[in-house]
């Protein structure tokens, strides 16, 4: 199980460099393996930049299929989004 997640790390950091575009890629990698469930109101708050850009991020990983969303947002409640290759691998 301890290589399939290092492997899945490996081939994450250019999965989501090339998705994001952003020199931001590897704390985003990292926070998806520290927090694989998440709500997307959490994206700004880890990485510590704008809203804009976390949802541009969010957005960008939902469309190439890392991130999956479990449950939308709804009014002021952010939507819960799952990194579910990691979940498949640990469960």
């Amino acid at each position: 199980m301890v290589r399939k997640v290092l492997e899945l790390h490996e081939r994450m950091k250019l999965e989501i460099a090339q998705a994001t575009h952003s020199e931001q890629s590897v704390a985003i990698l990292d926070m998806l393996f520290n927090r694989p469930v998440f709500r997307a109101s959490e994206v700004h708050e880890v990485l510590g930049i704008q809203r804009q850009r976390a949802a541009g991020y969010v957005r960008a990983l939902k469309e190439k299929g890392i991130l999956t969303e479990v449950r939308p947002n709804s009014g002021r409640t952010a939507a819960i989004l799952s990194f579910d290759a990691l979940s498949r691998i640990a469960y």
